[in-house]
């Protein structure tokens, strides 16, 4: 880095112009990583439910191995319809269904998804 108290007067206008060029070329450079992070070719909108379902299960597993049980009156009214409540995830019904909307909501807006997901 140019440390431009120690130059003479009539070098700080150019000395600062090549500082600045320098990190034109680094802004540059950045811009185009991000552009290219953010224009790769986005999950097929027939794979986002497999995507979107295989995160939601990380998390069924992780509460489950927690022996977490999250209370879901919808869970209820599965075992009063015959459901052995054995048989029903931790995350379920409208638990399962905003997770999975948060969920695409945060990959639509680091472009991974398409947004009219």
């Amino acid at each position: 880095m140019i440390n431009f108290n120690e130059l003479p007067m009539t070098q700080k206008p150019k000395a600062e112009q090549t500082q600045l060029n320098a990190l034109d070329e680094q802004l540059a450079s950045l811009s185009q990583s991000i552009a290219g992070i953010r224009n790769t070719d986005k999950i097929k909108s027939s794979e986002v439910p497999e995507l979107v379902g295989q995160i939601i299960d990380i998390f069924e597993d992780f509460l489950a191995a927690k022996e977490v049980n999250i209370y879901n009156p919808e869970k209820v009214f599965a075992t009063e319809d015959g459901v052995d409540v054995s048989e029903i995830a931790i995350l379920y019904g409208s638990d399962y269904a905003e997770l999975e909307t948060y969920i695409k909501s945060t990959l639509a807006s680091w472009g991974i998804i398409g947004s009219d997901l």
